[in-house]
């Protein structure tokens, strides 16, 4: 189970927040390949260039197996 953001009261806290969610993702790309998805999340550094100033992008696309599929 993940804390809430105002629970995190302590470095160990946050480090099992940040593993928690590591997890979490590698699940969900799991599942997503399982699916013949590919899902990529990245960052996308926003104007002004600083530390903390960007989006977070999350994209999916077929992966080659379903291509191949729909060509047939």
């Amino acid at each position: 189970m993940i804390l809430e953001p105002h629970e995190i009261q302590s470095m160990e806290d946050a480090q099992s927040v940040v593993e928690e969610l590591q997890r979490q993702a590698r699940e969900l790309v799991i599942l997503a390949s399982q699916y013949g998805i590919t899902l990529t999340i990245r960052t996308q550094p926003l104007q002004p260039l600083a530390m903390g100033n960007y989006d977070l992008v999350v994209e999916t696309s077929a992966s080659n197996v379903i291509y191949r599929s729909g060509n047939d």
